[in-house]
Parts: C-alpha cells; sequence; structure tokens
C-alpha cells in the first residue's frame, strides 16, 4: 500500500460529513456559505487565523459578522482580543455574508493548506508559485489528469481535505474544480468506494489493521441500515473497474478485469457480492445485461441488478435504470430496504426516478426500512419532493412527505432524536406542502410542534413567518404580491395583516432567515403606504429581504424575487433623495424586465418621485420598462401621469399606436390620441403632434369626440405648432360642416376670409374666394353671408382695374397637378377635363386623390415624384391636414391654389386660377 509522501501538521479529519456529501452531489445546494457551514469547527478556527494575518480589512469584517451572531455591539467584538475573535468565528454560520465566506474559504488553502495545493498544481502540471496563481483559469488539464491529481492529494492528506478544496476550486471557477467535484460525484456513487480510498490513504501499514476494519464493516444480514459487507477486495476490484472504464494510466485492461471478475465468480460463489462486479462490469464495458447469472437464486440475482444499477447510475444512464425498473421485479424489490442490495442500489434509482421526470413513482419504490438507515436516500426524497412543491405540484409531493414522516416516526422509535436537522426541515417542509393543499390547521399543529422541538433560532424565524402567512390564509410566500387593481387592496392588506405579530416575532429574532417576515412586513408597509405615504419602513424591511434573496436565489421562484426588487426599488425611490433615484430606477427596470409587475395605484407616486431631478432618463427607462411588461393595460395609469407625459416619447408612441389598434372604441381611440397630443407637444415632437391631430379631426368627422376636439382648437398652445390658426380653422369648420351645423361654420369661416382677402400675397383673393364659395355650398340664405359677398365683389372690381391686358397674346399650355379629394373628387375627373376643354384647352390635369389614409407617407411620395413634371399645384383641402402642410412646404414651382369645394365646378375653377397665375 502506498504511503502518504507528506502529512500536514494538524491534519483534518478525513471523513466525508453528510453536509459534504450533499455539497458534491447536489448542486442547489452549493455554494460558499453552505462550504463554510460543512467546514468543521477546527477547519473555521484555521481560516480565520489565515485571513486576519493577510487580510487588513478581515478583522473589521469578521467584527461585524461575530457582533451580529452573538447580539453584541461591534464595537465590544473589537476591543476582543484577536483570539477569542478566531475562537468565536467557530461556532458562527455566516448564513449572509458572502463575503466573508469566500477569503475566509481562499485564504483557509493558502497558506493553510499550501503543501497540497502544491502537490494538486504540480499533478496538473500547472506553473506556481508556491501554489498560487496569476489566474484561476490556468488551473486545468484534461479530466483524466485532474482526476489522476485529484486521486494523489486524498492518498497523501486524507479524502475529506482533498474534498474541501476541490469543492473550493469548483466555487470560484477553476476549470479543475468542475472536473474534480465530478470526480467526488462518482466517486460517491460507487458502493463504499469512498471508504475504500480512506482505507487506501491512511496511515496503517498493517494489512491486519485493514482486516480489521472491514471485519467492523460488515453489517448483520438482517439489518439495513448497516452499510453492505464489502471486504477490502470488493472495494479494490470496485476501484479497479472504474479505473478501467475510464481510461486511467496503469489500470487493468479490459480482459484483465473480464478474467479477474470471472474468476472472482467462480472461485467465490458462496460470496453473491461477487455477482455485483460481474453486473458493474456488464454495464460498464456495453456487455450483454443479466445473460449468465442464475435466476433461481434471489440473493445472486439482486446482487447483480445492484451492480448494474450502479454502472447505469456511474454512466448517467438514468434512463436505462427507469427502463428496468419498469419492467423488472428485481429492480423494483431493491426499494424495500430489507437486504444489502438494497442499500446499496435504491438511492440510485431514486436518483433515476425523478430525473427522469418521475418522481411521483418513488413513494410507492422506496419503503420506510430503506430509508431508516440512509440519510442521503432521506435526502434525496426530501430535495425531490420540496421540488415538486416549488413547481406547485403540492398533491404530488405530498405522497413523499407522508413517507419521509413515517420514517421519521420510525426513526424516533429507534431511539433517534427527533431534533436531527434533516428531520426537522421535512418536518417544516411537510407543513408548507398541506398549506398549499389548504389543509391550514394540520400545518399549524405541524409548525407550532416545530417550535418546540426546534432551538435553532434561524428555524424560528421561519416557522413565525409561516405561522403568519397561515394567520392570513396565504397557501405560499409567493401569493404574497401586491395586486395589480386599488379595489383589491383594502382586503389584501387587511389578510396580510392578520399574520403581523408572527411576521414581527420573525424579524425581532434577527437572524438572515427572517428575511420571510420582512418580506412580508415590507409589502404590508407599502401597501400602507399608497395613502400615508409613510415609505421608510418598507424600504427597510424590503432592503433586508432582497439582500437574502439574492444570496439564496435559488431556493426562491424568479417571481418572488423579482416583486422584492420591484417593491425595494418602489420604497426608495419615494425617499426623494437625488442619490437614490438613480438606484431605484435601476432596480425597478431590472426587476419588472424580469416579469415583475408594478401595481397601477402606485405608478403615479413613483412617477412623481423619478420626476423630480433635472435629467429625466431615469424616469423614461421607468416608465419604459413599465409600458414593456404591463402593455396597453397600464397606459391609462401613465397617461394620468403629467410627468410622464411630458418626458417620455416611449408612452405618447404607445398610446398613439394604442389609438389605431383593432377593436379599440372610437371614444377610446380620441382619448389616446388627446393625451399622445399633448405629450409629443411638449416633447417638441411637431410631425407626431400633427400626425395625432389629423386623427382626431377624422374623428370629430365621424362625430366621436366634437366638443373636446372644436374645444381644443379654440387653443392655439395646444395644437401649434403642429398646426397653424389657418389649418385649425378650417378643421373646425369642416367638423361643423360634416354636423349640419352650417350658421356655426359660418361664423368660424368669417375670420378666415378677412384674413385671406386682407393678405398681401398673390392668391390671397382667389383662397377668399373659395372660402366664399364653399358657404354658398351650404345653401343657406344669402343674407347671413352678404357682408362677405360685398367685401369680395369690391376687391375683385378693383383686381380687374389692375390686372394687365393678355388679348392678343396666344394662350400658353400649363400642366397643373391637383392633389387632395377621396372617392367623390375621384369620380369628379372626367367632368373636370371636360370643362377645361370647353373653357381652356390648352391645360392639362392630372389628379392624384389622398383620401383620409393614415398611410399618407407612401402617398406623399408619389406626389412629390410628380411635382417636378407640373407648372402649377392646386390642392384640394379634404386631405389629412398634417399632408396638406408637408405638400405646401415642399413645392417649390410655380404658383398654388387651393381648392375650398370639393365638386367639379369648383375644381375646375381653382385649376383655371392656378393657370392663370403661371400664365
Amino acid at each position: 500500500m502506498r504511503k502518504p509522501s507528506s502529512i500536514p501538521p494538524d491534519p483534518p479529519q478525513t471523513g466525508l460529513t453528510s453536509s459534504l456529501k450533499r455539497l458534491i452531489t447536489n448542486p442547489r445546494r452549493f455554494g460558499a456559505i453552505n462550504l463554510w457551514k460543512a467546514l468543521t469547527p477546527d477547519e473555521r478556527m484555521a481560516a480565520a487565523t489565515s485571513y486576519l494575518a493577510d487580510d487588513a480589512d478581515a478583522r473589521k469584517r469578521l467584527n461585524r459578522i461575530v457582533a451580529r451572531a452573538r447580539n453584541f455591539r461591534p464595537a465590544t467584538v473589537q476591543r476582543w482580543p484577536e483570539e477569542k475573535v478566531v475562537k468565536a468565528i467557530r461556532h458562527v454560520p455566516l448564513n449572509d455574508d458572502l463575503r466573508v465566506a469566500e477569503p475566509l474559504l481562499t485564504y483557509y488553502h493558502l497558506p493553510g493548506q499550501s503543501d497540497m495545493v502544491i502537490a494538486f498544481m504540480n499533478g496538473l502540471g500547472v506553473s506556481h508559485d508556491q501554489g498560487r496563481v496569476e489566474s484561476l483559469s490556468v488551473i486545468d488539464a484534461k479530466d483524466d489528469v485532474v482526476w489522476s491529481a485529484a486521486r494523489e492529494i486524498v492518498e497523501q492528506f486524507g479524502l475529506r481535505a482533498a474534498a474541501v478544496y476541490l469543492l473550493t476550486l469548483r466555487l470560484f471557477g477553476a476549470p479543475a474544480g468542475r472536473a474534480g467535484r465530478a470526480w467526488l460525484q462518482k466517486l460517491l456513487e460507487a458502493p463504499d468506494a469512498a471508504a475504500a480510498l480512506e482505507v487506501h490513504a491512511s496511515a496503517a501499514t498493517e494489512e491486519e489493521a485493514v482486516e480489521d476494519d472491514a471485519e467492523e464493516d460488515q453489517p448483520e444480514q438482517d439489518d439495513p441500515t448497516r452499510q453492505p459487507s464489502f471486504t477490502t477486495l470488493d472495494r479494490l476490484l470496485i476501484l479497479a473497474a472504474v479505473d478501467t472504464a475510464q481510461g486511467i494510466e496503469g489500470a487493468l485492461s479490459e480482459d484483465q478485469l473480464d478474467d479477474v471478475v470471472d474468476e472472482l465468480v467462480k472461485l467465490n460463489g458462496r460470496h453473491h457480492q461477487s455477482y455485483f462486479h460481474a453486473g458493474l462490469r456488464d454495464v460498464l464495458f456495453d456487455k450483454s445485461i443479466g445473460e449468465d447469472v442464475p435466476a433461481a437464486n434471489p440473493s445472486l440475482l439482486r446482487w447483480y441488478w445492484t451492480g448494474a444499477v450502479q454502472g447505469w447510475a456511474r454512466r448517467e444512464r438514468w434512463d436505462r435504470i427507469v427502463r428496468e425498473h419498469a419492467t423488472n421485479p428485481v429492480i423494483r424489490e431493491l426499494g424495500n430496504g430489507s437486504t444489502e442490495p438494497s442499500v446499496a442500489a435504491v438511492r440510485h434509482i431514486a436518483e433515476a426516478l425523478r430525473r427522469e421526470g418521475q418522481t411521483t413513482d418513488i413513494a410507492q419504490f422506496v419503503k420506510v426500512r430503506a430509508l431508516v438507515g440512509q440519510p442521503a436516500l432521506f435526502e434525496l426524497l426530501l430535495d425531490a419532493a420540496t421540488e415538486l412543491l416549488g413547481k406547485g405540484d403540492a398533491p404530488k409531493a405530498l405522497p413523499l412527505f407522508e413517507l419521509l414522516m413515517k420514517t421519521r416516526r420510525e426513526l424516533e422509535r429507534r431511539g433517534v432524536p427527533p431534533t436531527e436537522r434533516i428531520l426537522l426541515d421535512a418536518h417544516r417542509r411537510m407543513a408548507h406542502c398541506l398549506r398549499h393543499l389548504h389543509q391550514h390547521r394540520r400545518a399549524r399543529r405541524l409548525l407550532g410542534d416545530l417550535l418546540k422541538q426546534d432551538p435553532d433560532p434561524n428555524i424560528h424565524a421561519m416557522v413565525h413567518a409561516d405561522l403568519g402567512l397561515l394567520a392570513g390564509g396565504f397557501d405560499a410566500l409567493e401569493e404574497v404580491v401586491l395586486p395589480l387593481r386599488h379595489d383589491e387592496l383594502a382586503s389584501f392588506l387587511e389578510r396580510l395583516a392578520e399574520g403581523f405579530d408572527h411576521f414581527q416575532q420573525s424579524v425581532d429574532i434577527d437572524t438572515a432567515y427572517s428575511a420571510h417576515g420582512h418580506y412580508c412586513l415590507g409589502v404590508l408597509a407599502l401597501g400602507r403606504a399608497v395613502g400615508d405615504r409613510e415609505f421608510k419602513d418598507a424600504e427597510r424591511h424590503l432592503q433586508f429581504t432582497r439582500v437574502r434573496f439574492s444570496e439564496t436565489a435559488d431556493s426562491y421562484s424568479n417571481s418572488l424575487v423579482e416583486h422584492a426588487n420591484l417593491y425595494f426599488g418602489i420604497a426608495k425611490a419615494q425617499q426623494l433623495s437625488a442619490d437614490k433615484l438613480a438606484h431605484a430606477a435601476d432596480v425597478m427596470t431590472r426587476s419588472m424586465a424580469s416579469g415583475a409587475r408594478i401595481p397601477h395605484y402606485l405608478i403615479e407616486q413613483t412617477i412623481e418621485a423619478l420626476a423630480l431631478p433635472e435629467e429625466k432618463e431615469d424616469l423614461h427607462r421607468v416608465v419604459s420598462a413599465i409600458i414593456e411588461e404591463q402593455g396597453d393595460r397600464v397606459l391609462d395609469e401613465l397617461a394620468s401621469c403629467e410627468s410622464a407625459l411630458d418626458h417620455c416619447p416611449t408612452l405618447c408612441d404607445a398610446l398613439k399606436a394604442r389609438a389605431q389598434s383593432e377593436g379599440r372604441t372610437t371614444s377610446a381611440q380620441a382619448a389616446d390620441l388627446r393625451s399622445a397630443l399633448l405629450g409629443f407637444q411638449k416633447q417638441g415632437n411637431r410631425e407626431a403632434a400633427a400626425e395625432a391631430l389629423d386623427g382626431l379631426d377624422k374623428l370629430a368627422q365621424d362625430g366621436v369626440g366634437v366638443p373636446e376636439f372644436l374645444e381644443m382648437l379654440e387653443h392655439r398652445s395646444l395644437y401649434e405648432p403642429a398646426w397653424q390658426w389657418e389649418d385649425a380653422t378650417i378643421a373646425r369648420a369642416r367638423c361643423l360642416e360634416a354636423h349640419g351645423k352650417y350658421p356655426e361654420a359660418v361664423h368660424v369661416l368669417q375670420k378666415l376670409f378677412h384674413r385671406l382677402a386682407t393678405r398681401e400675397r398673390e392668391a390671397g383673393l382667389d383662397d377668399a374666394a373659395g372660402v366664399l364659395n364653399r358657404i354658398r355650398g351650404y345653401g343657406i340664405d344669402p343674407a347671413s353671408y352678404s357682408s362677405l359677398t360685398d367685401r369680395y365683389n369690391a376687391l375683385a372690381a378693383q383686381e380687374a382695374e389692375a390686372a394687365p391686358s393678355l388679348e392678343g397674346e396666344p394662350p400658353r399650355a400649363v400642366r397643373v397637378l391637383v392633389v387632395g379629394g377621396g372617392e367623390e373628387q375621384a369620380r369628379a375627373e372626367d367632368m373636370v377635363r371636360r370643362k377645361l376643354r370647353d373653357t381652356d384647352p390648352h391645360i392639362r390635369v392630372n389628379f392624384i386623390q389622398t383620401g383620409w389614409s393614415e398611410n399618407w407617407r407612401r402617398k406623399f411620395g408619389e406626389i412629390e415624384g410628380a411635382m417636378a413634371r407640373h407648372d402649377a399645384l392646386v390642392i384640394v383641402r379634404f386631405m389629412r391636414t398634417h399632408l396638406g402642410r408637408r405638400i405646401r412646404e415642399r413645392w417649390t414651382g410655380g404658383p398654388w391654389r387651393s381648392c375650398w369645394g370639393g365638386g367639379h365646378g369648383a375644381i375646375a375653377e381653382a385649376v383655371t386660377r392656378a393657370a392663370a397665375a403661371v400664365r
């Protein structure tokens, strides 16, 4: 047997505790804090000593941790001698301080375990300086090299020390740490393989000592709580098979291993365990399964199939185990715990069922007798049941919890104290399952028993929070989420307040596990602050909660974690401190991007707070995140916030888009456009504001939102600069015309007529004539607008006297482009052309109808392309106002005229006036 080349002073114990095994086999439990918890008090003390010696800030950090754990003030601990702090840290779990746990683990190994670190680096062939490297990324090698190096340090320094080091490398992201942890996991999956390594690595040199140990390991035939009776030869053969399968240098060849297994089975037929090696070999090397096993001997069959199960588990062929479990009665029998093969196989079969999504079958497969002697199996079932519970599948989790509680009662009958940690965990989670199933009375009884049985303050903190939830009728902590609607808030807060005393007791215990109590009190305070605006308590409780939730995020649903973050961000923003607002906005946007939803009644207060700084970027980010998460449902709340409309283009765009969505009522469309218009105007987005006005114009013509539209057009500040006064006046008249209110329309157009008639520009009188013709088209009493007629006739006479004579000059051909109008104007095209042929055959006219389509940009491109080919332009006023403005701005040719009517006569007259202006 190989002896260790060096032994470090005061070597740690070499056995693997259940907590270390859980870190190796269960990724969900892996982390710096749990790894620290797995260290012995002496190992913690050694880590603290090295940490204090190498880090100037270590004493301050450890003072804080010890003070919190012992309920002292940090100033008191500061006065302690260093030896007292080191001694105190032996029993401090570091439940909530990841920043301290990680450096403690680092200094525990360097310089504390430098001989082992150096040996491992040398085994990998990694360049180092007394175990130190420039980057953890260089601690890497092929898997077989890592496994060989791991075996070397196990043999020299013990399995426990090596396991802690390999797990620490995995924690810090060193590539070799991943392979090392995988090697440890495979090692534990083989029956007593870890024990075999420990025997191999012990300092004992006498073979008799090894044999004595092996004899002590022999279980009684009918006692399932003992480990299977593998001899030293069995253990070494298991390791040889594993090494051969992994291609380890120096291992037996496959043929040599076959010879050894076959000879062992042949020569030692009464030692039924020999058939275990046959099953393991057949699976590891893809041989025929079960062909040469004596079917008449149940014991041989059980051992053979146990070896096969462990082989499949080592190769992670969980599907193969499940398939065999479904069809092979020998495999199904291995869950009863009444034989040694069952003890060796049951955990792997249960793991396979879990991994292959058949967790519910475990409760039927595994029997109490199998569980009482295998803490690892008990924990596997507890994790499986908890996983189902976390997915909201309490009915499927219940049979597993019932099985675990039966096992607990059997263990207590055998003398196991009920205060064992894993039994208490099962007790509490059973209560959680009952709570999910609305069996609140039974759940309360279990939790009350737990308070009496478990002295751990951490558990008391969690149980009081659980009892608070039950008092309010909540089935899970995830249900403690503020309702989105204000009319549901009061009843929610009333329910939550029922558990106030329990939540407060949880918080008063003041451990990391008080987080559930803090969360419930934080949500309660935030909900109440809607009325009294006192957010400080909410911020304090939720700050504690989010730190704890972030450290143990795997234990909670994403929804719960992100709602805690969102609520904290809301409460923090309400402190109205400039240095807090940016951070609050960051927290809120991230949480909403992950699915958290802000209650609608908290939106206005949050927006008001974020609007305080001069820079509005944080406000815009949060508003955009709210819209992204909740969409149309929250736009009305946001639109009622003036600051959001003024500074958030995303909100205005969303309102405008909603107004155009199918199924939106016309009155709701008008409301959306009015809100969007206010925002666009504040933001100086002239084009978007003009489009919103066009939409309101069209809706008003259809009888929707008429009073609001007309009132808005009375105030220039509400439409300029997107529209001008002339645009607004024409829109008002058009709206009144559409509803037959001609006298009111005349009153509106009178002002426009006088402005056009006195305008010192070429087309002024023409436009005034167009307005007058439009009024004549109303068919009302001419006396009501006679003053306009008289004024126009006088101005026309003056213009006729001043106009130069064109007699004797040949008529010039003029090309006129007419844009605007809809179906009615399209039908008038031929009549316009015929009339022009009769009156002025040298005019060539082309038409482009625009209608009132929202897709006006495509039509504008067509118009723009036609402009260069024409001498004059006529704009029919029946079109979107914004499109008309764009056309007038872009026209750079000859004169343009407005056509104020929609009939063929009005169009022909406008074309004639435009051609005359060209000539």
